[in-house]
């Protein structure tokens, strides 16, 4: 299991330390070659960069500078195209395109060339898979972490809302969710899934992090996480990575997910039980941080657009009784322009 040191450091035992040593050396000719995954990935970074050349364009030359209705329209396109693309480059980065490759089509996309199946590929350099493992462990820390920030701060405080509540508990599913789309890309085997995955230990040293915490880190690290901007910010990869073919059925079936939820808050709940020895009486007023929840949708169109659609995948095996895995209605897929 990766442990996490007092300055949230990552150590590795000697097994990852010569896990460290094995690189992945891939040799791309034509983009055809590329796993299906990467491929999409790709497209949708290169397409998108077309994209956002236009939409530059357009602003510089096409429209009357004059009109600040057009101009801040203009600039809040041009804004969530680029962050949408950032966060499917973030996404092909974790699942192990080379960053040499997405240079490329990136630059290619400014040129104001769309992705072609046949274009020819640069030499990549090596791909340091433990790299890939230990980005992996990092979001496997945020999903333990936010079981023990959801044990401590439910125990501390009495009668929370129900609409924080809900938000809290679909981001954890949906960074689950992510989780477990990264690993089945990755193809973890069941060796590299015990030594990544939370276990009691480490929920326990998470919790007792969380419950050492004063009442204004305490309700600062709930708030976080309690909103409808982060439950977009934790859906918008997963809607990125069904897109480009990993859906969570696939996933599930593959034994890729890590422990759910509920499981984690009952292992963090049982630590704050044993050491808690009284309750506030009151709890501070959640804020419900849904200022950016209209970009957040915008996002989510660009990502449509650029071709990685996940209206045709379907919905996380996971609790009956979760709320459904995609809060905000998705739109209509364009395609990729010819």
């Amino acid at each position: 299991m990766w442990t996490w040191g007092s300055n949230d450091e990552l150590r590795e035992d000697e097994g990852w330390a010569l896990r460290r040593r094995r690189l992945v050396v891939m040799m791309v000719e034509s983009a055809s070659a590329l796993p299906p995954v990467q491929q999409a990935l790709l497209t949708a970074i290169q397409n998108m960069s077309v994209d956002i050349r236009n939409a530059a364009d357009r602003g510089r030359f096409g429209w009357d500078r004059l009109d600040l209705d057009i101009v801040q329209g203009w600039q809040h396109q041009l804004q969530h195209l680029n962050e949408a693309r950032e966060i499917i480059t973030g996404e092909a980065i974790a699942v192990g395109v080379p960053p040499r490759l997405i240079e490329h089509v990136r630059q290619r996309g400014t040129n104001g060339i769309r992705w072609h199946p046949d274009q020819t590929m640069p030499t990549t350099e090596a791909v340091d898979r433990a790299q890939l493992l230990a980005g992996l462990a990092t979001q496997v820390g945020r999903l333990q972490e936010m079981a023990a920030v959801h044990a401590a701060y439910t125990r501390r405080y009495s009668d929370v809302p129900g609409e924080p509540q809900t938000w809290f508990q679909l981001s954890m599913k949906a960074l689950r969710e992510h989780i477990g789309a990264l690993a089945h890309a990755l193809d973890l085997s069941a060796a590299e899934r015990k030594q990544l995955w939370p276990d009691a230990a480490s929920i326990a040293a998470a919790t007792t992090r969380a419950h050492a915490l004063d009442d204004e880190a305490l309700t600062e690290q709930w708030r976080s996480r309690a909103s409808l901007s982060n439950l977009i910010a934790e859906s918008l990869p997963i809607d990125v990575l069904q897109g480009a073919g990993i859906t969570s059925t696939d996933t599930a079936a593959a034994g890729q997910l890590p422990p759910a939820p509920q499981q984690l808050i009952a292992l963090a709940e049982t630590v704050v039980d044993a050491t808690t020895t009284s309750t506030a009486d009151t709890e501070p007023t959640p804020d419900t941080g849904s200022v950016r929840a209209g970009d957040g949708a915008l996002i989510h169109t660009a990502i449509e657009q650029a071709g990685l659609n996940s209206d045709t995948h379907t919905t996380p095996l996971d609790e009956a009784t979760d709320p459904p895995s995609h809060p905000l209605p998705l739109t209509t897929n364009h395609g990729i322009d010819p």
